[in-house]
């Protein structure tokens, strides 16, 4: 498995499992096919350099199984987030994903809180989360991205030496 950087042609994939209702459930945003396409090419072109999202493929790079990224919320804090198409939820993808998205982190030396935030009934992704060394925090640790849904929110310090 590898993480590699979105390409234009990745914005059908960015619409397909934005659109997806089990994952509308899970990352508390309802958006129009507009409201995706606007959301991706602000994620795509990155002026501001607070987005870092991969697409997470085969090691043979020809099956792409969904998305994973960082969105800068603060000049210390980052935001998790992972998408999987619906075949490939319950299979280990997120949890290899992941720690290769933090290996990504500590090789681009970065120094910061990484938080996620999951619904209490998304088991697998706080299973992901306890496997990373993640912590369960307060939700009102972190005002910036608050929610008006009841979730659980995570962190992880990656501190470098």
């Amino acid at each position: 498995m590898s993480l590699s950087p979105l390409e234009q042609a990745d914005k059908y994939l960015f619409r397909k499992l934005y659109l997806d209702p089990t994952i509308i459930k899970m990352i508390f945003v309802t958006m129009s096919v507009e409201e995706v396409d606007a959301w991706f090419e602000k994620v795509y072109q990155n002026k501001k350099n607070d987005y870092c999202f991969y697409k997470i493929t085969a090691a043979n790079s020809v099956s792409v199984f969904g998305l994973i990224g960082l969105i800068k919320r603060r000049e210390d804090v980052v935001e998790y987030g992972i998408m999987l198409g619906e075949k490939f939820r319950q299979k280990g993808i997120g949890l290899t994903a992941t720690r290769l998205l933090l290996e990504e982190v500590y090789r681009n030396g970065q120094s910061c809180h990484i938080i996620g935030r999951c619904i209490p009934e998304n088991k697998a992704m706080i299973r992901v989360f306890s496997k990373c060394n993640f912590k369960q925090v307060s939700p009102a640790a972190y005002q910036e991205v608050e929610g008006t849904n009841p979730n659980l929110t995570f962190r992880k310090r990656v501190t470098l030496y």
